[in-house]
């Protein structure tokens, strides 16, 4: 499953001089630098201010809402109570905590070494479960959106400057600005990667890419 067909690099290149001047040597190497041409996309623009999340980009209000009408909190609890009353309604013990992972088919498959693993798949991925593994992709796909703009919004908060003029302390910063992009782009791979994960215990989903999110730090 991916966030989006546009990369993390894509949406975040920054225009980083203030004004016209002559530039250093360094200003010159940075200039030419892929990483820090600016992007004026409707979707790099909506994505940057933190009006909507990607995937929400030219098709959703500005609310927080899903195409469902509910926000995430309101449609992670749904699908909570719905994963719960499709496994209780078929006789399988919920007492411990459940792992699970989306493939990019959109199957639900249980990690692990889960004694009713082979028949939890059967059930979720049949259609007598109604759109539970649909519906849950598309929570996965919120919760990559969440992780995405609070990485994104720590990566802005870090890009920041003091608006130093010597010459050697903007050198420095430079340097920094092509490290935090390269941190950047490692942290949205790794949301890519854990964005098809999520866990259920006691009765509530824990998701793997939220966690990654609010641990990181550039």
């Amino acid at each position: 499953m991916s966030i989006s067909s546009v990369s993390a690099a894509q949406m975040l290149r920054r225009q980083i001089f203030a004004a016209p001047r002559s530039p250093s040597s360094a200003e010159s190497f940075v200039a030419a630098s892929d990483a820090y041409q600016l992007d004026l996309s409707e979707q790099a623009l909506a994505y940057l201010d933190g009006s909507r999340p990607l995937s929400a980009v030219g098709s959703s209000p500005l609310n927080g809402l899903n195409n469902t009408g509910e926000t995430f909190a309101e449609k992670n609890e749904r699908l909570q109570k719905e994963l719960q009353r499709i496994l209780l309604s078929r006789n399988i013990n919920i007492s411990g905590k459940m792992d699970f992972s989306l493939d990019s088919s959109g199957r639900l498959t249980v990690s692990g070494d889960h004694p009713d693993k082979e028949h939890i798949e059967a059930i979720l991925n049949d259609s007598s479960a109604g759109r539970f593994a649909s519906e849950m992709k598309g929570l996965l796909n919120e919760a990559a959106d969440k992780a995405q703009s609070e990485v994104s919004e720590k990566y802005k908060i870090a890009l920041e400057d003091d608006d130093d003029e010597d010459d050697k302390k903007k050198e420095n910063e430079y340097e920094k600005q092509l490290r935090l992009q390269a941190r950047m782009e490692q942290a949205s791979r790794q949301i890519t990667a854990l964005s098809g994960n999520f866990s259920f215990e006691n009765g509530s989903f824990s998701f793997p890419v939220l966690d990654f999110a609010a641990g990181f730090s550039f």
